[in-house]
C-alpha cells in the first residue's frame, strides 16, 4: 500500500480526517488515491513548503476541500514558534497559502 502520510519526529496525531478523526485504512487508500492524481512528488512539495517557510517538516499528506489538490506540509519554523501548515499545489508545486497547523480548516477565511 501506499503511505503518501508521511510523519516526521513524532507528529502522528496530525494524520486525521476532516473531522479530527484517525480514519485508518480509509484514509491511507484515500491518501493512495490522491498519489495519482499529483504529479508533484512528497520530496518536491516539502522542498517548496520550506523554502516559504524555512524549517523542519514535522508531516505531510495530500488534501482536496473543494478545491485543488495540495499537499499539506507541517512545518516547525527555524527560529522557533508553532508549527506552520503550508499548502502546495500538487500539480503546479505553487504554496496556495499558509496558516497555523493547530487550525481548524472552517473554509471561513
Amino acid at each position: 500500500m501506499l503511505a503518501v502520510a508521511l510523519l516526521f519526529g513524532g507528529a502522528a496525531t496530525w494524520a486525521r480526517g476532516a473531522g479530527g478523526e484517525r480514519e485508518g485504512g480509509a484514509d491511507a487508500a484515500n491518501q493512495a488515491q490522491l498519489a495519482r492524481e499529483a504529479t508533484l512528488t512528497p520530496d518536491q512539495a516539502q522542498a517548496a513548503a520550506v523554502a516559504a517557510v524555512p524549517g523542519t517538516v514535522q508531516a505531510l499528506r495530500l488534501e482536496r476541500d473543494g478545491g485543488p489538490l495540495v499537499y499539506a506540509v507541517v512545518v516547525r519554523p527555524q527560529g522557533g514558534g508553532d508549527p506552520t501548515e503550508v499548502q502546495v499545489d500538487a500539480n503546479s508545486g505553487n504554496v496556495v497559502r499558509t496558516l497555523p497547523a493547530d487550525r481548524e480548516d472552517d473554509d471561513g477565511d
